[in-house]
């Protein structure tokens, strides 16, 4: 499967590095928030390990009502590395409630991110490349549900506070390519798409540099220096025109 428009530089700058932590922040909720806390726990660990679940997708699922208000606000852009160092601190403490609020804005930038990459993956793709392109970001945004088995591998070496601070900073990181592609002068800057509808669907195809579909350009032939142009503006099929009347000397 070869999808031209993942070299597009707005997916290349702006959907690729971002996807992976659509996942990455939904693994950290579920598999390394109940972790730092079950300490304290006792026999509610099992109990406890669902709350953060349920407050991640029910954030991610509330934000999205919120995205056209959010994106005039911050342009699309997520709070993924303010909910990364949350999770550091979170750590530190291995306290249950702070866990618990983590969740809840590791799940608000979930729900941004993966809803703000399917935007651009739809104003990059052409029609035909749409449902190839999409299943690229997917794949790129499915490889972050791996990542939270680093901090756990890391576990006897370095504490969750470390692991998770090197993970903010690669976010940090993250963060500056996609600002910098969004930028004016950053190749990934796009205006609002001016894709005209693919040819049969709503207009008849365009011509290159015309801006009149090919039958209804207008015909213009002066037969006389003293008579008007005869404009034949429609047609009614092959070699008929309707509402071309030969003109009249002044």
């Amino acid at each position: 499967l070869h999808v031209r428009a993942a070299a597009h530089p707005r997916f290349t700058r702006l959907t690729l590095p971002a996807a992976p932590w659509v996942f990455t922040a939904a693994g950290i909720a579920y598999a390394i928030m109940p972790a730092i806390a079950q300490d304290r726990l006792d026999t509610w660990t099992t109990l406890y390990a669902t709350a953060p679940t349920v407050l991640t997708l029910g954030a991610e699922a509330g934000v999205q009502n919120l995205l056209p208000w959010i994106d005039r606000r911050t342009g699309g852009r997520a709070p993924m590395s303010t909910a990364m160092l949350l999770a550091v601190i979170a750590a530190l403490v291995g306290h249950p409630a702070p866990a618990l609020l983590v969740a809840v804005v590791l799940g608000t930038a979930y729900g941004i991110c993966v809803v703000a990459g399917l935007l651009h993956v739809q104003a990059i793709a052409a029609p035909r490349e749409l449902a190839g392109l999409t299943g690229v970001y997917y794949s790129l945004a499915y490889t972050g549900f791996l990542l939270p088995t680093l901090p756990a591998a890391l576990l006897p070496l370095f504490p969750y506070a470390a692991s998770l601070g090197a993970v903010a900073v690669v976010c940090l990181a993250c963060l500056v390519t996609v600002t910098r592609g969004t930028g004016p002068g950053g190749r990934g800057h796009v205006r609002p798409a001016e894709r005209e509808p693919p040819p049969g669907i709503g207009t008849r195809h365009r011509p290159p540099g015309t801006g009149l579909t090919a039958p209804h350009r207008a015909e213009r032939r002066t037969h006389h220096p003293g008579v008007r142009a005869r404009c034949a503006d429609t047609t009614d099929g092959p070699g008929r025109t309707r509402g071309a009347r030969p003109g009249r000397a002044p």
